[in-house]
């Protein structure tokens, strides 16, 4: 999709920007309508090719943290925006926000496929209503609903990728408890390209694995050995505190084996990725809200095979991780994690989004860096983009206050990550390619204001 920003959309990101900014007081209930929306930023001048910036003009860059291997890299990061009561954060003018889907619920997920094989990639937007696929309609008309299938439960989590080999995109649901589901088992399904019908997935089942607590924390298609077959990585609890990492790969008759791979307290997120360019093997890695004691801080892992545990640099607990190709230099990837999550939320966990690198030379053998302070108490979701079409993927993160833009360091010749507001906070997004080339969008469920009675819709 593509278009110039409208008043009334700026109006609409601007003013829940604000509406973020005061973080209401724990228990309030400010008037909002969960709204699956989309927000692109264009940061590329008409006429004036990729890479050329506009948004200095009118929205200063916000850099925190040093560059990597300096000896003030993991000093207290800078505050993102100002905070306090009525403090706004800094909108870029070429934001573009469109109304997909209304009266989506905040536990909703989305993902980027590409239904039809045509190199043009769809929205999947799973929920307690089900899963579907959505063609954003040009101009901000409604989306368009190419296929869906009915829920098994409440959408924990949302996971895309080549499942069966094929070269096409694939979906995997994990279906569990949720507040219209109350005992719904947990069901993790794949839903793979090529079904009966045009423009249709097959639905096939992963796993149902028995345990008191239907709910999936985590899941990504990946790899656990270079070379080897893709498969479903994922959590699940199988107790009150007791969560579980699985490898679900599939066979050529259609048959899934799970080799479990370990049981920890409270590991909610479990991903696999090289840690640099040629590494020889993808490393694990766990995130962790809370540790091995009750109440007490998470962590970020690296998991070895026996139960092994290497340690990265956290504030507290942890509520998203990622290992992210950014163009480091070397050929380094960054692990980027949302920390400083407490049981206390409302009053002592800082949303804090730190990015660290293996430096043999830094303590504990890498060299973490604050990238940003938001101004909340989580990071919850983060994913690589290329927001701007210059074929360099930056950092995109999501929390309750906005949608926030990262640029590592090197970028435009700058020493330390250069951070930008996209657009609302929300629960979920993903980035999502809506044309041939490498530019990518973002499609996130946020809570928007709700307009006042008989006003217009204020996205366009």
């Amino acid at each position: 999709m593509n278009g110039r920003a409208t008043s009334a959309a700026g109006a609409l990101v601007e003013a829940e920007l604000r509406r973020a900014a005061r973080r209401p007081a724990l228990g309030t209930a400010p008037a909002i309508a969960p709204a699956l929306a989309l927000a692109l930023a264009l940061e590329s001048a008409a006429g004036g090719g990729c890479g050329t910036p506009r948004l200095a003009d009118t929205a200063p860059a916000v850099t925190a943290g040093a560059a990597p291997g300096s000896a003030t890299a993991a000093a207290a990061p800078a505050r993102s925006a100002p905070s306090g009561p009525g403090a706004a954060l800094p909108v870029p003018p070429d934001v573009w926000a469109s109304t997909l889907r209304a009266n989506v619920e905040p536990s909703a997920r989305v993902a980027a496929i590409d239904l039809d094989g045509d190199g043009v990639e769809e929205i999947a937007l799973a929920s307690a209503a089900g899963l579907a696929v959505l063609r954003p309609g040009a101009g901000g008309a409604e989306a368009e609903t190419l296929w869906s299938a009915p829920p098994r439960g409440g959408a924990n989590v949302l996971a895309a990728g080549d499942l069966d080999g094929d070269g096409r995109t694939d979906l995997a649901v994990g279906w569990g408890v949720h507040r219209d589901f109350r005992t719904a088992p947990a069901t993790l399904v794949a839903y793979l390209s090529g079904g009966a019908a045009p423009m249709s997935l097959r639905e096939e089942v992963v796993a149902t694995p028995a345990t008191e607590h239907a709910q999936f924390t985590s899941a990504e298609v990946t790899r656990l050995k270079a070379g080897g077959p893709a498969g479903l990585l994922y959590a699940h609890f199988i107790g009150k505190h007791e969560l579980r990492g699985v490898f679900a790969v599939r066979g050529a008759a259609g048959t899934w084996t799970e080799n479990v791979l370990d049981v920890v307290r409270m590991a909610w997120l479990w991903t696999a990725a090289p840690l640099a360019a040629g590494d020889p093997a993808p490393a694990i890695l766990v995130g962790r809200p809370y540790g091995d004691a009750e109440k007490s801080d998470g962590d970020v892992f690296v998991w070895s095979p026996g139960g092994g545990r290497a340690p990265l640099p956290t504030r507290r607990g942890v509520r998203s991780l990622a290992v992210l190709d950014l163009g480091g230099a070397g050929g380094a990837h960054d692990v980027c994690y949302g920390d400083g999550w407490h049981w206390e939320y409302g009053t002592k966990a800082e949303g804090l989004l730190t990015c660290a690198r293996r430096d043999a030379a830094a303590p504990g053998g890498w060299q973490a860096t604050v990238v940003v302070d938001t101004d909340s108490y989580e990071v919850n979701t983060l994913a690589a983009a290329d927001l701007d079409g210059d074929a360099l993927p930056e950092l995109v993160s999501l929390g309750p206050t906005a949608l926030r833009r990262h640029a590592p360091p090197g970028r435009a010749g700058g020493l330390a990550w250069t951070t930008r507001v996209l657009g609302p906070g929300g629960t979920h997004f993903a980035a999502f390619r809506p044309g041939a080339g490498p530019r990518a969008e973002i499609a996130l469920v946020a809570a928007l204001p709700a307009p006042a009675p008989g006003a217009p819709p204020a996205a366009t």
